[in-house]
């Protein structure tokens, strides 16, 4: 029986890769990410590095180890439901991201910069990923950016 696993890539070569393993009859995914910037758009692998495939058995004289692929990740398959989770938020060929926070969110930074444990409300996300957050500094409101991942869902109210 056939499982999915996650394959270890040269990174920038996933394309190719993927082509050459379809090319020799196995069933491969590639989720792709769309990237914007002010002047285009342009797709990267939403997993850099990596591509997935259907194996019989996971061994790297499978997958020949020309190509630039360097092997299997883990023995362990990875479950059909997640390929298929992934396979659900695709849209026109791209991994469609939900925001991590609705807009209107309270949300806390965690980063150890100056506004360390600050609280402010979640606006959106940039093109580049970057969390546009809301607060209130010196009587005033003001938009601020920072990495998503610098982010946590804050309980309470935001004091004045």
């Amino acid at each position: 029986m056939e499982n999915w696993f996650a394959l270890s890539v040269r990174t920038q070569r996933e394309k190719r890769s993927n082509d050459r393993l379809v090319e020799r009859g196995f069933e491969t995914y590639l989720p792709w990410e769309r990237r914007k910037t002010a002047y285009r758009q342009f797709p990267l692998p939403l997993f850099p590095g990596y591509l997935f495939a259907r194996l019989e058995i996971p061994t790297l004289s499978v997958t020949d180890r020309g190509w630039d692929i360097y092997g299997v990740v883990s023995p362990v398959p990875v479950p059909d439901e997640a390929i298929y989770e992934l396979r659900s938020r695709e849209r026109d060929g791209w991994i469609v991201c939900p925001d991590r926070f609705k807009k209107g969110t309270r949300v806390q930074v965690l980063d150890d910069g100056a506004f360390f444990e600050q609280i402010g409300l979640y606006e959106g996300q940039t093109a580049d990923e970057r969390a546009i957050v809301l607060m209130t500094m010196f009587g005033r409101e003001h938009r601020l950016l920072f990495p998503i991942n610098v982010l946590t869902a804050a309980a309470g109210r935001i004091d004045a």
